[in-house]
């Protein structure tokens, strides 16, 4: 009897280390380039500040990616969509899960800093602090646009190198893209 269990499926194996390698280069690729937008969106550009994003962005990057089931979401999703609808909704929905979450907290956590600094500093109530609501769905949208376009763009280069990676054939059979199996 044959067992195709995750554990003693090679070609499972395989597909779960070029699913971990995409996590860990989209996760960080797209955190740093998220970081940097907010940092520099935000007027008020330090190395500290850029420093603190990409380390709080990466690590809530590598926790979606591992531990929230945005893969399952996607491929249910999907399930019966032919290329490219398929790839650009799949994009839609991670990027959904990954900037709703990274951005308002990388923007909850600027605003209560800004708003601390402006009590330490003793700056007058009659000056506005700074709003979660002015700042959160401008943020959001403005992620969002980046965040899809960079996935766009890279999704399919690092995939690339995964299989190149893993010695995946891309064009084997049962890799091939749906409609064009070969014979």
């Amino acid at each position: 009897m044959e067992n195709n269990s995750i554990q003693t499926n090679p070609q499972a194996q395989t597909m779960r280390k070029v699913n971990f390698f995409m996590n860990i280069a989209m996760g960080i690729t797209v955190s740093i380039i998220l970081s940097t937008h907010g940092v520099l969106a935000s007027g008020h550009f330090s190395v500290p500040s850029l420093a603190i994003s990409m380390v709080v962005s990466c690590s809530l990057a590598l926790c979606i990616g591992f531990f929230l089931p945005v893969k399952p979401v996607k491929d249910k999703i999907t399930a019966n969509m032919k290329m490219p609808a398929k790839f650009l909704v799949a994009n839609i929905i991670t990027n959904i899960f990954y900037v709703l979450i990274i951005t308002s907290v990388n923007t909850s956590l600027f605003i209560t800093l800004a708003k601390h600094a402006m009590e330490v500093n003793n700056v007058p109530h009659s000056v506005p602090r700074p709003s979660i609501l002015a700042a959160l769905p401008k943020s959001l949208i403005s992620s969002y646009i980046i965040s899809y376009i960079v996935t766009l763009i890279l999704e399919p280069i690092y995939i690339k190198i995964a299989f190149k990676k893993y010695g995946i054939n891309p064009k084997a059979p049962g890799m091939a893209p749906e409609g064009k199996q070969e014979e």
